[in-house]
């Protein structure tokens, strides 16, 4: 199964409580600063215990 982004906004607010709306604007905003980090010369994302993403 492809978790979707549609998919992964509506269980986030059913788990949160939170409007669907709100949890799309954290989710685009949260993938564009990533976004923006990455594409930086050495750029990283790390969530610690969970995974790093870095760039060369």
């Amino acid at each position: 199964m492809t978790l979707t982004k549609k998919m992964m906004i509506r269980e986030i607010g059913r788990r949160t409580r939170l409007k669907n709306r709100d949890v799309q604007r954290m989710l685009e905003t949260l993938i564009e600063v990533w976004t923006e980090e990455v594409v930086e010369e050495g750029g990283r994302i790390e969530l610690e215990g969970l995974f790093v993403l870095e760039t060369r």
